[in-house]
């Protein structure tokens, strides 16, 4: 970041790091820096208040998320993430399953991201893994 400050993915990545290691704020920083260069952060948004306990603000994003899909195609995996940081596993397990039945790229991130590692022990989660297919 210290070549281009400007870079998001970045800044998102950061924010992800962050909130692994409960530096909640920190990730909440790092996670608005991307959000203010692109709608596609909204959701990380919604995750990293989640993860922060900040469930009014994640919630709030839920909502600005509903109405963007009004306007835009907003991928379910979206959906999916913040419902995972709020601690719903049955909606983010429905959101999931829809990227499925997309065929998006997001399926990818199933076996692999760690924001998923609350549902890994899901049965459902765990059939849909086996679902995508992905090599072990």
């Amino acid at each position: 970041m210290e070549l281009d400050p400007n870079f998001t993915l970045a800044h998102f990545d950061l924010a992800l790091s962050y909130s692994a290691l409960g530096r909640h704020e920190e990730a909440i920083n790092e996670m608005q820096k991307a959000r203010e260069r692109g709608s596609d952060y909204l959701a990380g948004l919604g995750y990293v208040y989640a993860m922060a306990g900040r469930r009014a603000e994640a919630l709030k994003t839920l909502d600005d998320l509903k109405r963007l899909a009004e306007k835009q195609y907003v991928p379910p995996y979206h959906f999916g993430w913040v419902y995972t940081g709020l601690g719903d596993k049955d909606k983010a397990i429905t959101f999931l399953q829809k990227t499925y039945d997309e065929h998006t790229q997001h399926v990818i991130d199933f076996k692999t991201v760690p924001m998923f590692d609350s549902l890994r022990s899901d049965q459902r989660f765990q059939e849909l893994v086996q679902k995508v297919g992905l090599p072990d």
